[in-house]
Protein backbone atom coordinates (compact mmCIF):
# COMPACT_ATOMS: atom_id res chain seq x y z
CA UNK A 1 0.00 0.00 0.00
CA UNK A 2 1.12 3.57 -0.57
CA UNK A 3 1.49 6.19 2.17
CA UNK A 4 1.92 9.91 1.63
CA UNK A 5 3.79 12.31 3.86
CA UNK A 6 2.41 15.85 3.69
CA UNK A 7 4.58 18.37 5.53
CA UNK A 8 4.96 22.09 6.15
CA UNK A 9 8.40 23.55 6.82
CA UNK A 10 9.31 25.67 9.80
CA UNK A 11 10.01 29.36 9.25
CA UNK A 12 13.76 28.57 9.11
CA UNK A 13 14.70 27.66 5.51
CA UNK A 14 18.30 27.04 6.59
CA UNK A 15 17.18 23.87 8.40
CA UNK A 16 16.09 22.40 5.06
CA UNK A 17 19.33 23.34 3.35
CA UNK A 18 21.44 21.93 6.20
CA UNK A 19 19.66 18.55 6.06
CA UNK A 20 19.12 18.36 2.29
CA UNK A 21 22.12 16.18 1.39
CA UNK A 22 21.31 13.60 4.07
CA UNK A 23 17.61 13.71 3.11
CA UNK A 24 18.43 12.93 -0.53
CA UNK A 25 20.69 10.06 0.54
CA UNK A 26 17.86 8.70 2.68
CA UNK A 27 15.46 8.83 -0.27
CA UNK A 28 18.01 7.00 -2.42
CA UNK A 29 18.32 4.22 0.17
CA UNK A 30 14.55 3.65 -0.03
CA UNK A 31 15.03 2.36 -3.58
CA UNK A 32 11.84 1.15 -5.25
CA UNK A 33 9.81 1.79 -2.09
CA UNK A 34 9.94 5.50 -2.93
CA UNK A 35 7.18 6.32 -5.40
CA UNK A 36 7.68 10.09 -5.64
CA UNK A 37 8.94 13.01 -3.63
CA UNK A 38 9.25 16.74 -3.99
CA UNK A 39 8.90 20.09 -2.25
CA UNK A 40 5.94 22.40 -2.09
CA UNK A 41 7.07 25.76 -3.44
CA UNK A 42 5.97 29.36 -3.61
CA UNK A 43 5.50 31.10 -6.93
CA UNK A 44 9.06 32.39 -6.49
CA UNK A 45 10.42 28.85 -6.07
CA UNK A 46 11.07 28.92 -2.33
CA UNK A 47 10.56 25.50 -0.74
CA UNK A 48 7.84 25.48 1.92
CA UNK A 49 7.15 21.82 2.64
CA UNK A 50 7.25 18.33 1.19
CA UNK A 51 5.11 15.64 -0.39
CA UNK A 52 6.45 12.10 -0.50
CA UNK A 53 4.85 8.78 -1.30
CA UNK A 54 6.33 5.44 -0.28
CA UNK A 55 5.20 1.85 -0.41
CA UNK A 56 4.91 0.13 2.98
CA UNK A 57 3.10 -2.83 4.50
CA UNK A 58 1.27 -0.78 7.13
CA UNK A 59 0.66 2.69 8.54
CA UNK A 60 3.05 1.91 11.39
CA UNK A 61 5.82 0.86 9.00
CA UNK A 62 5.32 4.00 6.88
CA UNK A 63 5.46 6.21 9.96
CA UNK A 64 8.67 4.46 11.08
CA UNK A 65 10.28 4.97 7.66
CA UNK A 66 9.32 8.64 7.56
CA UNK A 67 10.55 9.10 11.15
CA UNK A 68 14.06 8.16 9.94
CA UNK A 69 14.08 10.89 7.29
CA UNK A 70 16.70 13.55 8.11
CA UNK A 71 14.10 16.27 7.47
CA UNK A 72 11.96 14.82 10.25
CA UNK A 73 14.88 14.10 12.58
CA UNK A 74 16.41 17.57 12.21
CA UNK A 75 13.18 19.53 12.65
CA UNK A 76 12.76 20.83 9.10
CA UNK A 77 9.01 20.26 9.34
CA UNK A 78 6.78 22.35 11.58
CA UNK A 79 4.20 19.59 11.17
CA UNK A 80 3.55 16.56 9.05
CA UNK A 81 1.01 13.83 8.57
CA UNK A 82 1.22 10.35 7.08
CA UNK A 83 -1.86 9.17 5.22
CA UNK A 84 -2.76 6.17 3.07
CA UNK A 85 -2.65 7.11 -0.60
CA UNK A 86 -4.24 5.42 -3.60
CA UNK A 87 -2.52 6.08 -6.91
CA UNK A 88 -5.26 5.92 -9.52
CA UNK A 89 -3.97 8.12 -12.34
CA UNK A 90 -0.35 8.77 -13.29
CA UNK A 91 0.13 11.00 -16.30
CA UNK A 92 3.69 11.94 -15.33
CA UNK A 93 5.32 8.88 -16.93
CA UNK A 94 7.55 9.97 -19.79
CA UNK A 95 7.66 13.65 -18.86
Amino acid sequence: MFYALIADDTDDPQKRMDARSDHLKHLDVLGDRLVLAGPFITENGAMTGSFMVIEADSQAEAEAIYAEDPYVKSGVFANYTVRPFKLTINKSAGR
